[in-house]
């Protein structure tokens, strides 16, 4: 099944930061995760997306930031849903909102996620581990990673920024323009590169 261009933009919007964001989380099962916005933001159209929360993450104790209070449905038994109100977490960005997600999935429950491309393997400790109350929630993922063609977008796809941009701080792809035709011409995207470069030369100022 296609998409509409709202659809698609959606999708290449959460996959565009999930490239430049996850590996540094080390999640790689970006097609679970983009089916993941797909379906708790109704595609982008939902309240919660429009604050860019677009995992459906709930505050918790631990969340200082901005939220929003809801009704949301749960199903703590099986095949019975319960209506109940609770505080959700707003972002002002959406790069913020992808980071939340990985933020979020750096409990200690969820560690068992780290590393793993394999989509069935990938949503069935997510179940296991909490992250939704509803017994249909791996099937429906699973569901919208097929209809909707998502396995093009899985990390084994896609170079990791992280680690390349630890191996340009090394002196490894020169500098300048230099940089930038030895990285695309190896298949790395060098905005996404070069933005992270930044960002560890940032953090290894401040130390």
């Amino acid at each position: 099944m296609g998409m509409t261009e709202k659809k698609e933009a959606f999708v290449k919007m959460i996959y565009s930061n999930l490239k430049e964001i996850a590996p540094r989380y080390h999640l790689k099962c970006y097609p679970v995760i983009i089916a993941q916005a797909i379906m708790e933001s109704g595609w982008g159209t939902s309240y919660l997306a429009h604050k860019n929360n677009f995992f459906g993450l709930k505050c918790g104790r631990y969340w200082k930031g901005k939220s929003v209070t809801l009704y949301t449905k749960e199903e703590y038994i099986k095949g019975k849903l319960t209506t109940i109100k609770d505080n959700f977490r707003v972002y002002d960005t959406p790069a913020d909102g992808v980071k939340g997600y990985c933020e979020f999935l750096m409990a200690r429950r969820y560690s068992n996620l780290k590393d793993i491309v394999d989509n069935e393997t990938y949503v069935t400790l997510l179940c296991k581990d909490g992250y939704a109350t509803s017994s249909s929630y791996k099937k429906g993922i699973l569901n919208i990673i097929n209809t909707y063609g998502l396995n093009k977008y899985s990390y084994d796809k896609v170079k990791d920024i992280e680690a390349v941009a630890l191996s340009v701080l090394r002196g490894k792809w020169g500098n300048g323009e230099d940089r930038k035709k030895k990285l695309e011409a190896a298949g790395y995207d060098y905005k996404l590169v070069q933005s992270r470069v930044n960002e560890l030369m940032d953090d290894m100022e401040r130390w």
